[in-house]
């Protein structure tokens, strides 16, 4: 379901749309309800990154955020709308 508040405890039916779980992450970023810290040409360098050996550790230093961020941007559990 997409939720057109970006409030995930809502339960309220006119505030669900039919939709993927991808889907409703776009939506919420589109409205910066979340994961608005990074631009799609970012995620494709980290992920880049990551695919040659830079460790997340190394990226999260160079994008001032965590590594556990950076393992998810790579595990495409964040950002998986970016291609």
């Amino acid at each position: 379901m997409r939720h057109t508040c970006d409030n995930e405890s809502c339960c309220n039916p006119n505030h669900l749309l039919t939709g993927t779980y991808t889907e409703n992450n776009y939506d919420a970023v589109i409205r910066g309800g979340i994961d608005h810290d990074f631009e799609p040409h970012q995620i494709r360098r980290i992920r880049q990154l990551n695919d040659r050996g830079t460790s997340c550790g190394e990226i999260a230093s160079e994008y001032s955020t965590s590594a556990g961020h950076i393992r998810m941007i790579c595990e495409r559990k964040r950002y998986a709308w970016v291609d």
